[in-house]
């Protein structure tokens, strides 16, 4: 029973998690740039983050039990849950935000644009860890138990490939679009483009994956 309550509080924490980072990066901080408050976009995606990772931050302590009552296979589906939850809800989202140019945004000439740049393949990797790295980590922790112990601390290092792009690579390229008052429509789709494929990409694996084995 206590697993059960756990499982649906981690899938209902990854859920405020996963709305709250989209809703901040994906549509709030454009809006209030494009209306001209541009101190409260980054005041505001500021707040959102920090309150998502916050909660965030409350799942691995509840996967860590589960780690110790649960077998392989169940996290294993859990897992798979959690993967295919982020992809859904981002695609709503997307859509939400997006409804007049959703089919611009999944264009050609579009998505040609934004594959052409290595900042956007990075941003790509960053989403295919960045709120997953739990799961994985305890995934492999149980099934090698001699590691598990320094293997469930590399969560942090791994989410820091996130904040290294987000703050080192996205924000001063918005940044400087934004001073010049510049048209950032195009770093809008890149936000939504590069969750999407982010979290595309271990949804096919874990498919493929259950295929195959």
């Amino acid at each position: 029973m206590t697993s059960i309550l756990i499982i649906f509080s981690i899938i209902f924490l990854q859920l405020l998690t996963i709305y709250l980072d989209n809703k901040s990066c994906m549509n709030d901080f454009f809006v209030l740039i494009n209306s001209g408050s541009v101190a409260t976009a980054y005041s505001n995606r500021g707040i959102l983050l920090t309150l998502s990772r916050t909660i965030f931050f409350t799942i691995p302590p509840l996967l860590g039990y589960l780690t110790t009552s649960l077998d392989g296979l169940m996290l294993f589906y859990l897992t798979g849950f959690v993967i295919f939850l982020n992809f859904f809800i981002t695609i709503i989202q997307g859509y939400i935000y997006n409804k007049k140019d959703f089919r611009i945004i999944f264009s050609y000439h579009t998505q040609i644009n934004l594959f052409k740049s290595l900042i956007f393949l990075i941003g790509v990797v960053s989403f295919s860890l960045f709120l997953l790295t739990p799961y994985l980590l305890n995934l492999i922790a149980i099934f090698r138990p001699n590691e598990a112990i320094w293997v469930v601390q590399l969560n942090n290092i791994l989410n820091s490939i996130f904040v290294f792009y987000l703050v080192f690579i996205f924000e001063p390229l918005v940044s400087k679009e934004v001073d010049k008052k510049n048209n950032i429509t195009i770093y809008k789709y890149h936000a939504f483009l590069a969750r999407f494929y982010g979290r595309l990409v271990p949804l096919a694996i874990y498919i493929i994956y259950l295929m195959i084995f």
